[in-house]
């Protein structure tokens, strides 16, 4: 299974559209981390969860903890493939 892996700490609607534009041009699962952002964000995360998988920590742990957190939930899965990274902000050309 391949995956696209993003961190998120207070993400806006660039993380919608980024995430609609991955769902529309690949086949690869979607996982988001929410790295401690506040409560205010969540209904980017709630937009984000119809196309994506949303992991959460309770406090902010930084980018390296959130990537972290993806790659062991992907090897819980036993879903080995391409995991690829991007950040929520969208500057990264899909």
């Amino acid at each position: 299974m391949n995956y696209v892996v993003i961190p998120a700490y207070q993400p806006d609607n660039k993380l919608i559209k980024l995430v609609e534009k991955i769902h529309d041009k690949s086949d690869f699962k979607i996982l988001i981390i929410d790295d401690g952002s506040s409560p205010a964000c969540q209904k980017i995360f709630d937009k984000a969860s119809q196309y994506a998988t949303i992991l959460r920590h309770e406090v902010n742990q930084g980018k390296g903890h959130a990537l972290k957190t993806a790659f062991q939930f992907i090897k819980e899965q036993n879903s080995y493939g391409t995991v690829v990274t991007a950040d929520a902000d969208g500057q990264h050309k899909i």
